[in-house]
């Protein structure tokens, strides 16, 4: 049996391309001097229907009786549940839900956790005209292609059924209650890596100005260099992460806001407001009085160049007493925020980066 054991369960949609993200979380790993074992739920499935009947057509999966799904289902978490115990890590990767023929039904993977246990839940999401146009490619979803806002709820439906699985399951192997996070399809692989490297790992999110920007390339490469440093510390959920278009239907716009505040926000322990330059920002505003609600730290952190043209004659900054009124910190450079986590305690995550 392995010295460690650490078992997560991932869900997401059809058309997100968890396996390749996965495949590069593992490498990653490897890179690290570890090893994740992936078992894919709905590939173990087809093999198992195969087996029991040769002519059995695998883009026809869902046509089957929910009674012979579920047994599959139970059949491949009593494989999984034989062998978990082998792995270091352990990667189960499902669908809570599936859209076809119109119809949201369950995936049943419910009755079956209590078998393997898991000490994390991950739903892994993505912009919704990516996922369609991978769908597209496939045999099985063509002829059942969900329309852009179809694949948005869906997509939500699919976070809160993981959730409730999280909600539902008392306890992990090692007595302890698990965790539920929402991660952008497109995240850097090392905050996949560290759920398994550093279970007590602190989550973030990382709030910054977007659709006001006034020089997107420049605040960008600040935004992202000041990411880097927070990921020596601590996993990051960037927004941006998720690929949503600025001109996205009402319908998608107003599902992703939901997925910012009811997940982003919710799931991580602080909110850390970065500003590259002074916009206006609905967005920003409402993510950090979102976390304040929630009783999530907020802290905010200006660009040391940006702070400077803030700073008046007699040396105090000229911005509003609303900014610092529930933050449990303000910073007025990178430097300075990074010098508090260290007075805080905080130590760098000890991860090879390729």
């Amino acid at each position: 049996m392995a010295k460690e054991n650490r078992v997560i369960l991932c869900t997401g949609l059809p058309g997100i391309e968890k396996g390749r993200f996965f495949a590069e979380t593992r490498k990653l790993a490897k890179f690290n001097g570890k090893d994740i074992k992936i078992y894919a739920v709905g590939d173990m499935l087809l093999s198992l229907a195969k087996e029991d009947d040769p002519n059995f057509i695998p883009e026809n999966v869902l046509n089957m009786p929910s009674s012979n799904l579920e047994g599959l289902v139970r059949c491949v978490y009593d494989d999984i549940a034989r062998d978990i115990k082998n792995n270091e890590y352990s990667l189960i990767t499902t669908h809570a839900t599936f859209f076809w023929r119109k119809v949201m039904t369950d995936s049943g993977n419910a009755r079956f956790l209590e078998k393997v246990k898991p000490d994390m839940y991950v739903t892994i999401v993505q912009a919704p005209d990516m996922i369609r146009n991978t769908l597209q490619k496939s045999r099985q979803w063509r002829a059942q292609m969900p329309t852009e806002d179809e694949v948005c709820l869906w997509q939500n439906i699919e976070a809160m059924a993981t959730e409730k699985y999280w909600a539902g399951m008392q306890k992990t192997q090692d007595g302890k209650r698990p965790r539920f996070l929402v991660l952008p399809r497109d995240s850097e692989h090392e905050d996949m890596l560290k759920l398994f490297m550093y279970p007590n790992v602190e989550f973030v999110y990382s709030a910054f100005p977007m659709t006001q920007l006034k020089d997107p390339d420049g605040s960008y490469d600040k935004i992202k260099e000041f990411q880097r440093r927070l990921r020596e510390y601590f996993g990051v959920v960037c927004p941006r992460k998720l690929n949503i278009a600025i001109d996205a239907s009402g319908m998608i716009s107003n599902q992703t806001v939901h997925m910012d505040l009811a997940h982003f926000v919710k799931d991580t322990t602080k909110t850390i407001y970065y500003v590259p330059e002074m916009v206006p920002s609905t967005g920003g505003i409402t993510e950090v009085t979102t976390g304040i609600t929630l009783s999530r730290d907020i802290y905010q952190v200006f660009n040391a160049e940006l702070a400077e043209t803030l700073r008046q004659k007699d040396g105090s900054m000229k911005i509003s007493p609303f900014v610092s009124y529930n933050s449990r910190g303000v910073f007025w450079s990178e430097d300075s925020f990074f010098e508090h986590l260290k007075k805080e305690g905080y130590e760098k995550l000890n991860m090879k980066r390729q």
